[in-house]
């Protein structure tokens, strides 16, 4: 990201592109397989309500985290609005200790997370559906990638 898009994140009190980074990469702590609806979904959005609740202007953050899910128009909306929420919750003072209260949150059921066999049901993949940009539609299904759009064979 541009240094003058992470000033303006700083003037406004948001976490900064690096920050925002930690929390991405908490999906790594999990199976790919989990990185729509899964284990690694519930991390990155567990942690970035954590760095919302951090910042500067938690409120503004938790705003803007919340906003962003209603730019698309993405199945798993509810979900991940839960876990920004429950996210915004975690009482951690560093990314260690946050990344160590995720964990827990999700072994203990406490995240709302899906199975790939419940995500892909969830989002239609059975029936053929969109796949985002970035997630291999080979592995869902029998899937054909064709620009970010899967085709599937009808089940019989």
């Amino acid at each position: 990201m541009p240094k003058g898009l992470d000033s303006l994140r700083s003037w406004a009190g948001i976490p900064t592109s690096e920050q925002v980074e930690w929390a991405s990469r908490l999906d790594r702590l999990y199976p790919k397989s989990e990185e729509l609806d899964g284990r690694g979904d519930a991390a990155r959005h567990l942690g970035l309500g954590w760095l919302a609740k951090q910042s500067d202007s938690p409120n503004l953050t938790s705003f803007l985290i919340q906003a962003r899910e209603y730019m698309n128009f993405d199945s798993g909306r509810k979900q991940d609005l839960f876990n920004n929420a429950l996210g915004f919750e975690i009482d951690a003072d560093t990314p260690e200790e946050a990344t160590r209260e995720i964990q827990r949150l999700i072994s203990d059921g406490q995240a709302q997370v899906f199975t790939p066999t419940e995500s892909r049901a969830r989002r239609g993949y059975r029936n053929g559906g969109m796949v985002h940009p970035g997630i291999n539609a080979l592995t869902v299904d029998q899937g054909v990638p064709v620009n970010g759009i899967a085709s599937f064979r009808p089940s019989v």
